[in-house]
């Protein structure tokens, strides 16, 4: 399939750059804001709680994984009560 169009004649591309060395020379540094990658992962810990049997159904008709979503939820809980989110 030979598409012989030039893609800035596409609407999508109007303001496309001429040259690529054009749109460098222009481009703005944009620094990055998010912690090193050992700081993102966290650690479970496996542990045994006793909920009860309504509140397990409910997230388990949730989707997905039900122990994801109650952990979600945990934490939203201790960051709302400790002033932001930690780690």
């Amino acid at each position: 399939m030979n598409d012989s169009r030039d893609p800035r004649d596409d609407a999508n591309y109007q303001d496309a750059p001429e040259h690529i060395e054009t749109a460098l020379r222009s481009a703005t540094r944009i620094e990055d804001t998010l912690p090193p990658p050992e700081e993102l992962v966290r650690t479970k810990k496996s542990v045994t709680i006793r909920l009860d049997s309504d509140i397990v159904e409910w997230f388990k008709h949730q989707g997905g994984q039900y122990q994801t979503l109650i952990n979600e939820v945990l934490r939203r809980y201790k960051d709302h009560f400790s002033g932001g989110r930690t780690r």
